[in-house]
């Protein structure tokens, strides 16, 4: 869309109308980007239809970060300095984030991120009090701690592995789930492994070696080669944790059914795992906008809720001001795709990201299972989108 020149820094809307500006990883070849520009473009569409913002039309305008922190550090400055926008969105990576977040203090425009990126903690409130974020990557270990918790004992599981890519976004997940496992849980051993391991022998033979009964993987783009390696060797022990594109809908097409049986969180939501009416209304609307298809990616429900909460602030707000915009997230609650968001404030435990919990937001755990030939995802857990139980592999002896 062509951009229209807001106020800068926002001053409760103008007569050329509202403008967001939209950070997105190659929008249209990446699915986390795809999908974020996507679900983004879906509230503007929405937001139009029922009269804009403070009576005014909403524009999106974009740049694609390409995944790298010097464009979409450049992108950022442009989106404020030449479109004048009144708010930023988007953002999916680590490095990319950090940039970002790095900008906030001198550009001192809200920001909120679909993605958890950075996971860093806000030191100094009145210089970063202009970031949100829809997620923090620990809820991800979290998520996978509680499961555990809740359903590894009564499936006599004791003895695990952890195999977890190199990656700064694994960090918060890992430090989570190892602070959340029951002490009944057994580690063996905690690998981490480059982006570009392409034999994954190694690790699965620890595995076995160890008489492990769950290999816990936490794998992106350059560890679902240890997933493949495993279903295809079918060692004597499960593989589930946080598998990044499970929650996408082509997960079993793209590997060819080898997802079967494994389980992972979801950062975000997938059909089948609507966790309120929000996220049946957005997948309702992404189908209709986008030919039928679903979000391809969870961070496109976070990015959805983030860039939701904005609005709905400035609806409560009157004003696009800053500061007022700020202070109204801090006191909102509102139902989002992702859960009840309840943003923490200044003194919260994670200052600017929803609140944890299966009242607020808790990301959901799933399964790949086939159902009548074709591959589904099965929630197990929570109860609130728990279609399932959890598959042993037919391989595999607890």
């Amino acid at each position: 869309m062509a951009a229209t020149a807001g106020c800068l820094g926002g001053g409760g809307g103008s007569s050329d109308g509202i403008t967001i500006g939209g950070l997105f990883g190659l929008p249209g070849d990446h699915p986390a980007g795809t999908g974020m520009k996507q679900t983004t473009e879906v509230l503007v569409e929405n937001l139009n239809a029922d009269g804009g913002l403070l009576g005014e039309e909403v524009e999106l305008v974009t740049r694609d970060t390409e995944f790298d922190p010097a464009t979409a550090r450049d992108g950022y400055r442009e989106l404020i300095l030449d479109e004048s926008v009144d708010v930023t969105t988007g953002i999916y990576s680590t490095e990319v984030g950090t940039a970002i977040f790095d900008e906030v203090p001198e550009f001192e425009t809200i920001h909120l991120t679909g993605g958890s990126a950075p996971d860093r903690p806000m030191e100094n409130y009145d210089d970063y009090k202009y970031w949100f974020r829809g997620i923090h990557g620990g809820y991800l270990g979290r998520a996978t701690a509680n499961y555990a918790a809740s359903h590894f004992e009564d499936l006599g599981i004791t003895e695990v592995g952890i195999a977890a890519e190199d990656v700064d976004g694994f960090d918060p997940v890992l430090e989570e789930f190892a602070a959340g496992l029951p002490s009944s849980v057994n580690v063996h051993f905690e690998e981490r492994f480059s982006s570009d391991t392409s034999d994954f022998s190694p690790i699965l033979d620890q595995g076995e070696q160890n008489d492990i009964q769950m290999m816990v993987g936490f794998v992106s783009q350059g560890g679902s080669a240890l997933m493949s390696q495993w279903a295809q060797r079918q060692p004597n022990y499960m593989f589930g944790g946080g598998d990044v594109f499970s929650s996408n809908p082509d997960r079993w097409e793209n590997t060819s059914g080898e997802v079967e049986y494994v389980w992972s969180y979801i950062g975000g939501a997938a059909p089948g795992l609507e966790v309120t009416e929000t996220t049946s209304q957005l997948i309702e609307d992404h189908r209709s906008m986008f030919d039928g298809a679903a979000p391809p990616h969870a961070q496109s429900y976070t990015q959805y809720d983030a860039i939701l909460t904005w609005a709905e602030a400035v609806k409560e707000a009157e004003t696009t001001d800053i500061d007022e915009v700020v202070s109204t997230i801090e006191e909102m609650t509102l139902e989002g795709s992702t859960g009840t968001l309840d943003w923490y404030g200044e003194d919260g435990e994670l200052p600017h990201t929803p609140q944890f919990g299966e009242e607020y937001v808790h990301p959901p755990v799933m399964q790949w299972q086939e159902v009548d030939g074709e591959g589904r995802q099965i929630g197990l857990y929570p109860d609130t989108v728990r279609s399932g139980e959890l598959q042993i592999p037919p391989w595999v002896s607890l």
